[in-house]
């Protein structure tokens, strides 16, 4: 089988344009007969209107024009004119010839489309509008139809989309939202300060020559300590851990170890008891 089927070629067709409204009722019909086994019998095509060619309708009345007018089936029960005239658009001869093409749709998902066929050559080219008509004082009288279509229409296309807000980063603002962070921020942390304080209060006082050598076990396996990581490895209230911390280490104020516990010169160079300590002193 050929990739492509050129066996209508030279049949000429027309192209449409319709408006909007009319492409959304015929899309669904020409998705279904794209998908339709039978695509070439004319007994399963879906009638979409009829065209009528009505003499001495051209241009000024002139008589041997001839006016191409569409009546769409099923348009009075979408709430559409029934009645559209047929415009012809001059014919472009700069861009050369163009063809129709089309194709089944795969029954099942993965499956290959069918042999894309050319359906013919265009020959003219129309603009779809809806009939206008003149009434007995020359005044232009619309469809009833066409006038709910063109509210409706007017209405979507001034419906705004998107809103733009503007917003104002004043000073006021800037040192509320401050006053905010700051309060939420004080709150958590008082909140953490009372539940160290309850916890502090149920932890019992170790004998202070034991705490000591558990101290001096500690900072013989590191040489650096935070508080609060001293405060968990010896589970001792605070202001007693820090009362036997200032005789036996320094917490740095500066350098690299900012912050962090070491112990004493005198101290270092290996883990001092209790007894060593007063000796020394």
């Amino acid at each position: 089988m050929d990739f492509l089927d050129v066996s209508k070629i030279d049949k000429k067709v027309w192209i449409v344009k319709v408006p909007n409204a009319v492409a959304q009722i015929w899309r669904p019909l020409c998705e279904k007969a794209m998908t339709n086994s039978n695509i070439d019998e004319d007994d399963n095509a879906t009638e979409l209107g009829v065209v009528n060619v009505v003499a001495g309708k051209g241009p000024e009345g002139d008589p041997n024009k001839k006016q191409l007018l569409l009546h769409l089936n099923g348009a009075r029960e979408k709430g559409l004119p029934t009645e559209y005239c047929m415009h012809q658009l001059p014919a472009d001869t700069g861009s050369g010839l163009a063809n129709v093409f089309s194709y089944k749709v795969p029954d099942k998902e993965g499956e290959e489309p069918s042999q894309i066929r050319a359906e013919g050559t265009v020959d003219l080219n129309f603009n779809l509008m809806p009939v206008h008509k003149m009434d007995s004082k020359g005044q232009l009288e619309l469809d009833a139809a066409y006038r709910a279509l063109s509210k409706d229409r007017t209405i979507r296309a001034s419906t705004k989309l998107r809103t733009v807000q503007r917003f104002e980063d004043t000073r006021e603002e800037r040192v509320q939202a401050r006053r905010n962070f700051d309060a939420a921020l004080n709150s958590k942390r008082k909140a953490e300060s009372e539940r160290e304080k309850r916890l502090d209060n149920k932890r019992i006082r170790e004998e202070k020559g034991k705490l000591e050598e558990i101290l001096f076990a500690l900072f013989e396996r590191t040489p650096h300590w935070t508080f609060q990581q001293l405060q968990r490895e010896t589970n001792q209230p605070g202001q007693y851990l820090k009362e036997v911390l200032t005789e036996i280490a320094i917490m740095n104020k500066r350098g690299p170890h900012k912050d962090l516990y070491e112990l004493k010169r005198e101290f270092k160079g290996g883990a001092a008891g209790p007894d060593e300590k007063e000796g020394a002193a």
